[in-house]
């Protein structure tokens, strides 16, 4: 059974309480997105997809409840939420997003909104860690490629695997077999 939902403009995605004007225009407040398709950001495409029958019990949830937590939206894409996003569009159902709070780091948002809620392997880990390091954002001078001096040490503790698990992503990466964060 499909229960209505409204349209949620007035409330603060990151607030402790509800304004009852109309936000709709002002950052960090949650809009309903139409259906329109926004592309998967790099970043977050480079976490394994959600396995087929995992997906089917969200759409079964967004179709009974509609979609609980919006999702987050970064240089016009989906930066969080991405399952719920294709989930509501499959469905016809608003899915309410809010704006990436610019103040906060790109990768480290993605990774938080991630790494714990996830099951992946420690291959699958320091594939992401890998692709994760080498995403340069457009219009953000401070990341130029090449300036960047983690070594396989570092990025291998980032990801909780071995040295040889980030060599092997690093290569499999080199080879053009992680999707995303490009």
């Amino acid at each position: 059974m499909k229960k209505a939902t409204a349209p949620i403009t007035i409330q603060r995605a990151f607030g402790a309480h509800t304004n009852t004007r109309n936000l709709a225009t002002e950052p960090g407040v949650v809009k309903n997105v139409a259906a329109m398709e926004l592309k998967q950001h790099p970043l977050s495409a480079a976490w394994p997809p959600m396995p087929d029958d995992e997906f089917q019990l969200l759409v079964d949830s967004i179709d009974d409840l509609g979609v609980l937590n919006p999702i987050t939206i970064a240089d016009g894409m989906v930066l969080d939420g991405w399952n719920r996003y294709r989930a509501a569009m499959q469905l016809g159902t608003p899915c309410p997003q809010v704006d990436f709070d610019e103040s906060l780091d790109i990768k480290q948002f993605v990774d938080a909104q991630n790494g714990s809620r996830r099951n992946i392997t420690k291959s699958q880990r320091a594939a992401v860690v890998v692709a994760m390091h080498g995403y340069v954002r457009h219009g953000k001078a401070k990341e130029v490629p090449g300036t960047s001096l983690k070594t396989v040490r570092v990025l291998a503790a980032e990801a909780g695997v071995g040295d040889k698990t980030i060599k092997d992503a690093i290569e499999t990466d080199k080879a053009g077999l992680i999707r995303g964060a490009r």
